[in-house]
């Protein structure tokens, strides 16, 4: 879906004059207003879309209604070229953003963030834009700013995580993974910021090895 989201919006603002340049002059009328950051903006309402101009004619958002219930629930941030650079979305549609996404130069998906709950994002996703593949995934599962879990892939593999178990803002666990098998993990037990034992486990995730780590 997300592609389509943004072809489409690359679609409606080429074929209505709608990009880098001022719209055609046969366009409805123009509207002030001003954006969610107080700047004053030209506004420009065609069909599910709603074009939002900086006074000097560059395009700054494309609000889009895709299920006509007059709430946008797509929100498209330009910053001089035809492809977004961030797009805000309510994919539930309660009328709050739950999703939000980062593009880079050539309109790629780099990362996304999506929320649980509510409208503050608790997991955050870093993405090749070549091969679309993950690359990372943090979370903030309890939603106090800071991030309990990452995770390190490669190749799309899950390779490293790296966890706060007690949520007091510091890494604990240290977990190598292999071909989606938690190999080993290394635990700070004391609470220093430095692992004490390292877990050696089977495949079936049993631990059939314990070493004591020298600090």
């Amino acid at each position: 879906m997300r592609p389509l989201i943004i072809a489409g919006l690359a679609l409606v603002t080429t074929s209505c004059g709608l990009g880098k340049e001022p719209p055609a002059p046969d366009l409805p009328p123009w509207k002030y207003s001003k954006d969610a950051n107080g700047v004053e903006v030209r506004v420009l309402v065609k069909g599910p879309y709603t074009y939002l101009y900086a006074l000097d004619g560059r395009l700054r958002e494309i609000r889009y209604d895709s299920d006509n219930d007059q709430k946008p629930d797509v929100f498209a941030f330009f910053s001089g070229r035809d492809t977004p650079d961030r797009l805000e979305i309510d994919d539930n549609r309660d009328g709050r953003v739950d999703r939000w996404e980062e593009y880079n130069a050539q309109g790629l998906l780099v990362k996304y963030a999506t929320a649980s709950r509510g409208s503050s994002p608790d997991r955050f996703v870093d993405i090749d834009p070549v091969t679309k593949a993950i690359t990372q995934i943090e979370t903030d599962a309890d939603h106090d700013g800071r991030r309990e879990r990452r995770e390190v892939f490669s190749g799309g593999k899950l390779t490293r995580s790296e966890v706060d178990t007690n949520a007091d803002g510091r890494l604990d666990r240290l977990q190598t993974w292999q071909n989606g098998v938690l190999i080993t993990e290394e635990v700070d037990r004391d609470g220093d910021g430095k692992p004490d034992i390292r877990l050696h486990r089977s495949k079936s995730g049993a631990v059939t090895r314990v070493e004591h780590l020298q600090k």
